[in-house]
């Protein structure tokens, strides 16, 4: 595993895990009944947009609940990620843009917390207690209570995005 300088992304081997995200999350965005768009698609009928819309904010979601924090440091999974979303953002007319959107502010914060301490960002859990920190093994530490502002900003921003775009996409639909 390389870990590239000034930037705190990781050059290395995807995981089984994610594999499986990554396998699972292209599975669902090319699924055969879903048409790839209105030329596919009978006259007036809009159940595939609506589909494809449905599972950007249920990844949208997932992403916000189950924080996908440092596998996004992997160069090769955010690589997927950004391809699969892309795809997903192309093949639903521009409706399920929150997997994308949120890549892009994940990214985005842990660039600022990396350019003002100069290491990774460890975001913490979500859970019923409030927000726990979680151990990184590739630095060796744990989340310290910077880590846990960040990802406060983070998920709050996040939710905020995610509803946003929710209710832009209810408007655009037919």
């Amino acid at each position: 595993m390389r870990v590239l300088s000034g930037s705190g992304l990781v050059v290395g081997r995807l995981r089984w895990d994610e594999w499986l995200l990554l396998g699972g999350y292209a599975a669902v965005v090319s699924w055969p009944e879903w048409p790839a768009g209105p030329e596919q698609q009978p006259a007036g009928d809009t159940s595939g947009l609506v589909s494809l819309a449905l599972v950007g904010a249920v990844v949208g979601a997932t992403m916000l609940v189950f924080s996908p924090g440092t596998r996004f440091r992997n160069v090769y999974f955010s690589a997927g990620w950004l391809v699969i979303s892309g795809w997903l953002a192309v093949r639903s007319q521009a409706l399920a843009l929150e997997p994308l959107a949120l890549f892009g502010l994940y990214h985005a914060v842990r660039w600022h917390y990396w350019r003002r301490n100069r290491r990774e960002l460890v975001p913490g859990s979500v859970s019923r207690a409030g927000y726990e920190k979680d151990y990184y093994r590739l630095e060796k530490r744990r989340g310290t209570s910077e880590d846990i502002r960040y990802t406060k900003f983070l998920f709050r921003a996040g939710l905020l995005l995610f509803f946003l775009l929710l209710w832009l996409c209810i408007r655009r639909l037919p």
